[in-house]
C-alpha cells in the first residue's frame, strides 16, 4: 500500500491522525494523545516491513504462517521509527473477550523475546514506563 493509498482509505480516521513516516516505515498516531506527557504510540501500516504474502510487509503477527524472524525484524524496524524498545514488548492474545491484563516489569518482552505464559487477554495496562503495550485489530 502507497503512502497515498494510506490517506485514501484511512480518510475519515486522517481527520484525527497524523500519518509519519522513518525511511520505508509509516505509522498513524493520534495528536490528542501525543498531548500526554510519556505516551509514545502509533498505529502500524502494511508498509515498511520484510513479509511477503497477503498480510503485507509490516505483518506483525505470529499467529499466521510467517517466519517468526520476519515478524521480529518488523517489529525492530517500527520499534526504531516510533522510539521504543522492542524487548520490552508486550503482546495481547487477544480473543475478543474482556480481559483485561495488568502489566508489570517482569512482563517485558511476553510475546515478543519470550513466549506468553497467558492467552484469552484483549487488553493491556500499565504504569510501567518503558513497557510498550501491543494490542492488534
Amino acid at each position: 500500500m502507497k503512502p497515498e493509498l494510506i490517506r485514501k482509505n484511512y480518510s475519515r480516521a486522517c481527520d484525527h491522525l497524523v500519518l509519519h513516516q522513518k525511511e520505508d516505515v509509516y505509522w498513524l498516531s493520534a495528536p490528542l494523545l501525543e498531548k500526554e506527557q510519556g505516551a509514545i504510540h502509533g498505529f502500524s501500516t502494511r508498509l515498511g516491513g520484510v513479509s511477503s504474502g497477503g498480510v503485507g510487509a509490516m505483518n506483525l503477527g505470529f499467529a499466521r504462517e510467517e517466519n517468526k524472524e520476519n515478524v521480529k525484524e518488523n517489529y525492530r524496524r517500527i520499534a526504531d521509527a516510533i522510539g521504543f524498545d522492542p524487548k520490552r514488548l508486550v503482546l495481547t492474545w487477544q480473543t475478543h473477550t474482556r480481559n483485561v491484563m495488568t502489566v508489570h516489569e517482569e512482563d517485558a518482552g511476553y510475546g515478543i523475546t519470550r513466549e506468553r505464559p497467558y492467552k484469552d487477554v484483549d487488553a493491556l495496562v500499565t504504569n510501567v514506563p518503558g513497557i510498550t503495550l501491543v494490542c492488534f485489530s
